[in-house]
C-alpha cells in the first residue's frame, strides 16, 4: 500500500513548491472550494491534499491517538482515512497546514452527483431556488435541503450501514468534534454502460470483475465492494445507481469561538435546530437521525434521538 502511496503520490513536489515560495505553481495544480481550503487529486485520484486550518491542525493532533485505535478497530468506518499531517513555514514566517487523505470518490467509473449532508437546513442549499435537481448537475456539490429523495438498500446493507454511521458519529460526538458531513456520489448507470454489469446479479463476469477489484484494493471496506461504492435504487423511480460515501470534515472543534457563533446566529432570529453549530452531542444525534431517517430511510434511530432532543434545552451554548 505504501509503495502504491509514494508512486501515486509523493509530498516532495509539493513541498518544494512550498520551500521556494513558489505558490502559484502550487495554486494552479489545485482547486478552490466554498470553505477555502485548497484540494490537490493525485494523478490517479487515490489521494487527495487538503489545506486545513491552524485550528484543525491543534484538533487532529490532540485526537491523533484515538483517531488511529478507533481506525484500527473498526475496519469499515466511513470516517475518512488520513495519510499525512504537515505543517510547513514559509517563506514569509506563516505556516501552512495540510493533510494527506483517501479520496472518497476512488473509483473508475464517473461521479454524475454529489452531495453534502450535514443534517442542518440553515443555508444548506447549493441550488438556485425554482431550479430542478438533474441527473446532469455535476458541477455543484448539493446539500440537505436538496436531497429530495432516499437511497435503497438490501435492508442487511442498510442496517449495517446505519450502523456504522451511527457508530463513527458517536466518536466524533464524545471527542467534541462538530460541522462534519457525509459526502454521498452518485453514478448513474445509464452514463455508462460499461459497467452495466455490476447490476446482473448471477452474471460471472460480475464475479470476476468483482474478485479482481478485491485484489487490487484489498482494504476496502463492506461499503466499497463495487467498483469503490454501493448498489443501491432511487426511492422515486427505483432507478440502480451506485453511491459512494464517506464522512470528511472531522475536525471542527465546538470550542469558544464556535459558542459565540451559535449564540450570534440564534440572537439574529436563526432557529436553533436548523444551525449547523450545535453542541457535539447534540450534532451527532441529529446527524444520526437524519442521515439514517431521510437520507437511507431507516427510522430505528428516530425515536431515541428525538428522546434525547427533548432532553436538550432549546439554546445550548
Amino acid at each position: 500500500f505504501f509503495k502504491a502511496f509514494l508512486g501515486s503520490l509523493s509530498p516532495l513536489p509539493i513541498l518544494g513548491n512550498l520551500l521556494l515560495g513558489n505558490l502559484k505553481r502550487l495554486t494552479s495544480l489545485m482547486s478552490e472550494g466554498k470553505s477555502g481550503s485548497l484540494l490537490y487529486f493525485s494523478r490517479d485520484k487515490r489521494f487527495v491534499v487538503k489545506t486545513i486550518t491552524g485550528r484543525e491542525f491543534d484538533a487532529f493532533i490532540g485526537v491523533l491517538s484515538a483517531y488511529y485505535d478507533y481506525i484500527r478497530s473498526n475496519p469499515h468506518t466511513l470516517l475518512i482515512r488520513f495519510y499525512g499531517l504537515y505543517e510547513m513555514e514559509l517563506p514569509n514566517g506563516k505556516s501552512l497546514y495540510f493533510t494527506i487523505m483517501g479520496n472518497v470518490f476512488e473509483t473508475k467509473v464517473k461521479v454524475n452527483q454529489r452531495y453534502d449532508i450535514k443534517g442542518s437546513t440553515v443555508g444548506r442549499s447549493a441550488l438556485r431556488a425554482g431550479a430542478k435537481n438533474s441527473h446532469q448537475l455535476s458541477s455543484v456539490c448539493l446539500k440537505d435541503n436538496d436531497l429530495t429523495f432516499k437511497f435503497l438498500l438490501s435492508t442487511q446493507m442498510r442496517r449495517d450501514l446505519v450502523v456504522q454511521i451511527a457508530s463513527d458519529s458517536n466518536w466524533l460526538g464524545q471527542h467534541g468534534l462538530i460541522d462534519y458531513s457525509l459526502l454521498i456520489g452518485i453514478h448513474y448507470v445509464d452514463d455508462c454502460k460499461s459497467c452495466d454489469i455490476v447490476f446482473r446479479n448471477n452474471d460471472s463476469k460480475r464475479e470476476k470483475e468483482k474478485a479482481r477489484e478485491m485484489r487490487n484494493y484489498w482494504w476496502r471496506s463492506r461499503f466499497q465492494q463495487e467498483f469503490g461504492g454501493m448498489i443501491a435504487n432511487l426511492s422515486f423511480d427505483n432507478q440502480p445507481v451506485l453511491i459512494f460515501v464517506g464522512i470528511i470534515d472531522l475536525f471542527t472543534v465546538y470550542d469558544t469561538r464556535k459558542r459565540a457563533e451559535r449564540c450570534i446566529k440564534i440572537l439574529g432570529g436563526a432557529p436553533a435546530k436548523g444551525l449547523s453549530v450545535m453542541p457535539p452531542i447534540r450534532y451527532s444525534q441529529r446527524y444520526i437521525n437524519t442521515v439514517c431517517e431521510n437520507v437511507f430511510g431507516d427510522q430505528r434511530w428516530t425515536v431515541a434521538t428525538r428522546q434525547v432532543e427533548d432532553e436538550l434545552e432549546e439554546v445550548v451554548l
